[in-house]
């Protein structure tokens, strides 16, 4: 399944990517409170909005979230 992907191409939003976490990982999404929170993301590029996603990452922090980042490619 994960060969069928289509590659894409273009600019690196990670920002948009914790920030779009960050509205779901919700108690009414099932967030708990007694587990730890850990985000995982994967990325194929440098950010193309460092400041926003250093603010986001910084947030997450502020959040008690742990984040996991795994850079691929060349």
């Amino acid at each position: 399944a994960i060969k069928q992907i289509k590659w894409m191409t273009g600019n690196t939003y990670l920002h948009l990517a914790l920030k779009e976490v960050m509205k779901v990982m919700t108690p009414k999404n099932g967030l708990r409170s007694d587990v730890p929170h850990i985000v995982v993301l994967i990325s194929d590029g440098v950010s193309t909005r460092r400041f926003e996603t250093a603010t986001a990452i910084k947030q997450l922090k502020e959040d008690r979230k742990d984040l996991i980042l795994f850079g691929i490619g060349k």
